[in-house]
């Protein structure tokens, strides 16, 4: 018993099914998480990963 709710709890931290639930991780130029948008500036490329596919984008703005 204790080892299935283990394994629960590790299926729900999985990142690929995070991405299923309609989130995306974006990265920047050098490949970091970004966590928060003081981390960015504008005119700053992101590299956002999706459930399926991912995307190149450039920062205009962001706000605290």
């Amino acid at each position: 018993t204790r080892l299935a709710a283990l394994e629960a709890h590790l299926k729900h931290l999985n990142p690929r099914l995070v991405l299923e639930r309609g989130y995306a991780i974006a990265h920047d130029a050098s490949g970091a998480v970004v966590h928060e948008a003081a981390m960015l500036a504008p005119g700053d490329k992101l590299a956002i990963t999706f459930a399926h596919g991912a995307a190149q984008t450039e920062v205009q703005s962001t706000t605290p």
